[in-house]
């Protein structure tokens, strides 16, 4: 009876990855943020991350069956961020769920902020250290 019911329910259950999807900029001379959790099409493992030296213009997305493969490439670096200084972008990969965003553009959520700022400063820290590298 449990095989049956295993069965049954197994189809509801996905492991799709979960993605911060969204932007931050200036729209009419206003800072204006919309970021979303969002689940990514099965199969996908990357989450992506690209944001200017200052913060002012920051996107959120999940890989997608047409993510360019020089956005891919970025996944296979050592740091998993690159650095286009001549443009002020920086593109970062990370392959957990909810992993491509700072705390501070993070939508509301239930998770006490004490762990969110814990994480938050490992993937500081992490960041800072790839960027001394490149």
């Amino acid at each position: 009876m449990f095989l049956h019911l295993l069965f049954i329910f197994a189809p509801l259950y996905t492991d799709a990855l979960k993605c911060y999807e969204g932007s931050r900029g200036v729209v009419n001379g206003e800072d204006s943020k919309n970021f979303v959790e969002n689940q990514c099409d099965d199969n996908m493992k990357y989450c992506f991350e690209s944001f200017n030296s200052n913060l002012t213009d920051v996107t959120a997305s999940c890989q997608t069956m047409g993510t360019d493969t020089k956005l891919l490439d970025v996944c296979k670096l050592d740091g998993l961020c690159k650095n286009r200084s001549e443009i002020d972008v920086t593109v970062c990969c990370c392959s957990s769920d909810l992993c491509n965003l700072q705390v501070s553009l993070r939508p509301t959520t239930e998770t006490p902020p004490a762990v969110l700022d814990s994480v938050q400063q490992s993937r500081d820290k992490l960041r800072a250290s790839r960027r001394v590298r490149n």
